[in-house]
């Protein structure tokens, strides 16, 4: 009999207790920056869209600040000082206010009520616009990050999410690759849309209102 060939083995240390719960932070951070900007998106374009994927981050936020508690409680035995534990579950407590605000901001627009006559106005300044694209395959998007593409220099237009498959990006940074078929909702000037659905190789996507 031949012998098994073994999988290989990763230098890299297991992550720690408390490792896991700092990862989460960090995903709970993201997650609060993305809700606050899609909110107000949703608002400033009375986007019923827009406003439900705040719901959805906010639900992903009430999961992860869970699995941090978890993890941190397991790091407890651990801990030299268990006071400075604290730290985090304050901080995980912040963030999911904050995506509860965000929630909150979107009820107006998914329950079709009229915004405060305040907000009206300043939303009738506004010189932006909301669009939605797809990356055709073979479109110069296709391959390429959001830095190499330079979105935000050559076009105005902030990518605030990109959608592949059932996976949702919030805020991508600079490194992300588009690929075919990917989704992208963006917010900027209305001179700019022209110009980001030439680099995804299509027509806009009307966002539901």
């Amino acid at each position: 009999m031949g012998i098994r060939p073994q999988a290989p083995q990763s230098d890299a240390p297991p992550l720690s207790e408390l490792d896991r719960a700092v990862d989460i932070l960090v995903e709970m951070k993201d997650l609060a920056e993305a809700a606050v900007a899609l909110a107000y998106a949703s608002i400033l374009f009375n986007n019923r869209t827009l406003a439900a994927e705040v719901g959805v981050l906010e639900a992903r936020s009430d999961v992860l600040q869970d699995e941090l508690e978890s993890w941190v409680l397991r790091a407890a035995p651990e801990a030299r000082n268990v006071d400075e534990l604290r730290g985090l579950f304050r901080l995980a407590s912040a963030s999911e206010s904050i995506c509860d605000a965000a929630r909150d901001m979107t009820w107006y627009v998914e329950h079709g009520e009229p915004l405060h006559p305040v907000v009206q106005m300043a939303l009738e300044e506004t010189e932006e616009t909301s669009v939605e694209t797809v990356v055709q395959p073979g479109s110069p998007a296709d391959g390429r990050s959001l830095k190499e593409l330079q979105v935000e220099t050559e076009t105005g237009m902030f990518v605030l999410a990109i959608q592949r498959g059932p996976r949702w990006v919030y805020r991508p940074r600079g490194t992300s690759v588009l690929r075919g078929g990917d989704r992208l909702i963006s917010i900027g000037p209305e001179e700019g849309e022209e110009e980001l659905i030439a680099l995804c190789g299509e027509q806009p996507v009307p966002v539901e209102t």
